[in-house]
């Protein structure tokens, strides 16, 4: 029979960052739940990949990546969840209620599960369309740009409506006080309305969602995390 893990209380946390990843949105998690950390950095190549190196870390490659007292974990939603249970005693990002402990559970799995592809689509769409020999750009991009304009886009301003209405009446997803599900959204909402075909028109029509980033970016995590991109752009 194996032996129960112990969790501590302190405990030695390491954080696999790659830039421009989610690996941003773990770090403001931390900050939130007043954690001590380190950060090991990676950074994507010129086509966009994450290194090799990061496979030494977890087989997939992928980040974020933690180290807990030694242990890996990878997968946003799971790592939250693992944080949340053994190190928010303090219920900081956690809320009161059962019937919001659930919601917030739900939205770690949606914005892993529904919410990112299509949002992850319309970049890798947006990457391949610079990426196009000459002799083929034109063609090649009107191919990109179906593909684009019948799916992932109209996939993308669903999710964004939907959203929008979530926050219909409060200040966070799970009421009035910021959550976890806050936190594990903001990236692909952020993402979303800069790749929309007209972001400066489009992103009006969320007012709800446009009030949430503002109230979230004036929170501390929030700016530390979003410093650590601009101390590592991606050069693709």
């Amino acid at each position: 029979m194996s032996t129960p893990k112990i969790v501590t209380s302190s405990p030695k946390i390491i954080v696999h960052w790659l830039n421009q990843s989610r690996a941003n949105y773990i770090i403001w998690f931390l900050e939130e739940l007043g954690l001590t950390y380190e950060v090991k950095v990676y950074e994507r190549d010129k086509n966009m990949r994450a290194p090799e190196e990061l496979k030494k870390i977890h087989p997939l490659g992928k980040s974020p990546v933690l180290e807990v007292d030694g242990e890996i974990l990878a997968e946003s939603g799971y790592m939250m969840s693992y944080l949340l249970k053994n190190y928010d005693k303090d219920y900081r990002l956690t809320p009161s209620s059962i019937a919001l402990q659930n919601k917030v559970d739900y939205y770690l799995h949606y914005s892993e599960g529904s919410f990112h592809p299509p949002e992850v689509m319309l970049v890798v769409l947006n990457v391949t369309r610079k990426k196009l020999p000459f002799g083929i750009k034109f063609l090649g991009g009107k191919i990109l740009d179906a593909i684009a304009d019948n799916y992932a886009l109209p996939e993308v301003v669903t999710h964004l409506n939907y959203l929008e209405n979530n926050l219909e009446g409060q200040e966070y997803f799970c009421g009035d006080k910021l959550s976890a599900a806050d936190i594990i959204l903001s990236f692909p909402l952020r993402n979303s309305l800069k790749l929309l075909r007209n972001p400066e028109r489009e992103r009006k029509n969320y007012p709800n969602v446009l009030a949430w980033l503002d109230r979230i970016s004036k929170r501390e995590g929030y700016k530390k995390a979003q410093e650590m991109d601009k101390e590592h752009p991606a050069k693709f």
